[in-house]
């Protein structure tokens, strides 16, 4: 509908609206035209304008020609979803008397390019009419993305016990799934997927309605083989012949795992073997699919009697021995006059060559395996006397002592010391004990004819410990200001000695831990001596100084102000540690005049100028200088400043 609007002075004229073609009732100010399904030009009056109160005076009339459009609503063909990599294809609208209304995607004529679209809603208008008078129709066309399916890797050939292979990896993307035998997922099982060609088959789609699907294949050998059984044999000794291995089935390679002893063809040769277990591979091959059998060949080790040396003569005294230290192979079985085992003990042995012992070996554990034997005779003659003395039986660290054999000046012997040295030859020897303790003596004797004996010297040689004295001082630093000087015992063991301390040339004193006062300033020897309950002594000698020291101490403020409370301005100094000849005090304004002078340490600044005046100077921070000399020659300097306060 259109309104029309009255622009006539109402107040000087009336005026009426007169009708025509799809014109509503006329009003006193507003005629309206009707929405009829009216098209074309249509001429009419809307309205004249009357000078009152005459109607036929002045008239006016105005007349207006309107157009009337009825564009018709299109319908635009719906389109199915598509995949982006589609052909371009065209718009359908009915009817087809407008324009498209053109984006990136599709043209002004209607030519749609999925290529060219956004992956998901693309929207479609078609407008029939003008700018202002027009009807129009939309519509969402949506595109799904292409994925490929490109497989870029591959797959060797497998055996059937191989482990499970992710297939991600061999495509180029992991939008799409895997199917084929023996495979779960992304996973291809070749235990599962039975043996030959295997075809895997890569498959993608678009999403979410799975448009433009894509498909790539790969083929992957897959092998089975059985295990090998393989014929147990042995135990051999390792002086056998060679053994061929039996197998089922034939057509592999056996190897050695541990020996060198097997040949490729299955050839076992004991001789080259390891003792003990022998693993022995054998293998077979299809394609990529191997298996492996073992079985172990266990070696024993032909273990000869042949003895290495001949025993004896022994005397009857002489300690056991073992036999096994004459065979090249210990560990075999001994027989004869006094052997147990396979120890010859000479006391329970034959007097004379009448000991004739034979010695057995065989494999182990397969006592039938590798059996040897030998045979040897021993000697037993009767035991030497002797005896054996020192001259001393006690001490304190480090006893020497000597022994000797009085009973007799031939043969050979070996001493026993007790304290883990080293065992001395002699028949007179001379050895430093160096640890507490008590020792017993032992004298391993050999006569000329070989016969030997052990003897035991009847008392211990007894060696006594020697303390360890020590001690520390408190404190480190020592002035005569403050002598006085806390010594502590640290000896060991500190509970079992008795002490004396000698206290430089002053005094002697007998307690564990002393105090001592010193009297005047200098070096003193103090000397601790620690003894044993059996007399073994020890001492340690160390150096106390006792140092001059002094003080000083200098105000920092006074008041001259006559009440005998802080009146005088002069520095403190202690009675020690100082030569009291070399002193000066001085004392200067803040712009460096000199108020006040001494060499007397008695005389202090009374506030006044030169100490004359009988007034004190003006409140104020004044400056001092004071040196001063030690007892040990060195001059010391100090400046500070001082508040007069009053």
């Amino acid at each position: 509908a259109v309104v029309f609007n009255n622009v006539v002075n109402p107040t000087q004229f009336s005026y009426q609206w007169s009708g025509g073609a799809g014109i509503a009732s006329p009003t006193s100010s507003i005629t309206v035209i009707t929405a009829q399904p009216i098209t074309g030009t249509i001429s009419t009056t809307i309205y004249s304008v009357i000078v009152m109160p005459s109607a036929n005076i002045c008239p006016v009339t105005k007349t207006i020609s309107l157009t009337v459009l009825n564009p018709s609503s299109p319908t635009i063909t719906p389109v199915p979803t598509m995949c982006n990599n589609s052909s371009i294809f065209q718009l359908q609208v009915s009817p087809n008397s407008g324009t498209w209304t053109p984006t990136s995607y599709y043209s002004i004529a209607g030519s749609f390019s999925p290529g060219l679209a956004v992956i998901g809603t693309n929207t479609v208008q078609y407008v029939i009419g003008t700018n202002t008078c027009n009807a129009q129709s939309t519509i969402n066309v949506a595109i799904e993305a292409y994925v490929p399916a490109v497989i870029t890797g591959s797959i060797a050939d497998l055996c059937n016990t191989h482990p499970s292979i992710n297939l991600v990896p061999l495509a180029t993307n992991n939008l799409g799934y895997w199917s084929g035998s023996g495979v779960n997922g992304n996973v291809f099982n070749p235990s599962l997927s039975g043996t030959g060609n295997i075809i895997l088959t890569y498959n993608t789609a678009s999403s979410p309605s799975s448009l433009c699907p894509a498909q790539a294949t790969m083929a992957v050998k897959v092998f089975s083989l059985a295990t090998p059984s393989i014929t147990k044999i042995g135990p051999f000794c390792n002086v056998g012949a060679p053994v061929q291995l039996q197998v089922s089935p034939l057509g592999g390679v056996f190897a050695g795992i541990n020996n060198g002893a097997t040949t490729a063809l299955g050839l076992f040769s004991p001789a080259f073997a390891l003792l003990g277990d022998n693993i022995i591979s054998y293998t077979l091959a299809s394609g990529p699919c191997v298996t492996i059998a073992q079985t172990t060949v266990t070696i024993e080790k032909f273990i000869t009697a042949d003895l290495t040396q001949y025993a004896g003569p022994y005397c009857k005294n002489d300690p056991p021995i073992n036999l096994n230290t004459l065979a090249q192979n210990p560990g075999g079985t001994w027989i004869g006059p006094g052997v147990l085992g396979s120890i010859f003990t000479p006391v329970f042995a034959n007097t004379g060559d009448g000991n004739v012992i034979i010695y057995e070996t065989h494999s182990s554990p397969t006592a039938s395996l590798c059996p040897d034997t030998s045979a040897i005779r021993i000697q037993v003659n009767e035991i030497p006397n002797i005896s054996i003395v020192s001259n001393y039986d006690k001490g304190c660290i480090p006893v020497e002592v000597t022994f000797n054999t009085p009973s007799t000046n031939s043969g050979s012997g070996q001493w026993n010391l007790g304290d883990g040295s080293e065992f001395i030859e002699g028949l007179f020897v001379t050895h430093t004990f160096t640890i507490p303790g008590s020792y017993q003596i032992s004298f391993n004797y050999q006569d000329e004819i070989g016969c030997a004996t052990k003897v035991t010297l009847p008392y211990n040689i007894n060696v006594y410990e020697t303390p360890k004295a020590s001690f520390i001082f408190n404190p480190n630093e020592i002035t005569i200001a403050n002598p006085e000087v806390q010594f502590q015992n640290q000896s060991t063991v500190l509970g079992n000695n008795t002490y004396q301390w000698k206290i430089g040339d002053l005094y002697q004193l007998n307690q564990v831990n002393p105090t001592v006062i010193f009297p005047v300033a200098g070096d003193y020897q103090i000397t601790l001596t620690a003894t044993t309950i059996n007399g073994c002594k020890d001492e340690i000698t160390k150096l106390v100084q006792i140092k001059n020291d002094f003080g000083v101490f200098i105000p920092n403020s006074f008041s001259p102000n006559s009440d005998n409370l802080n009146d005088v301005f002069i520095p403190i100094l202690s009675p020690f540690g100082l030569d009291l000849k070399v002193f000066e005090l001085e004392v200067f304004d803040r712009w460096g005049k000199s108020l006040f002078f001494t060499k007397d340490y008695s005389v202090g600044w009374n506030g006044t100028y030169k100490n004359k005046g009988d007034e004190p100077l003006k409140e104020d921070v004044y400056v001092y200088k004071i040196k001063f000399k030690d007892l040990d020659g060195k001059i010391h300097n100090r400046i500070g400043h001082v508040t007069l306060m009053k």
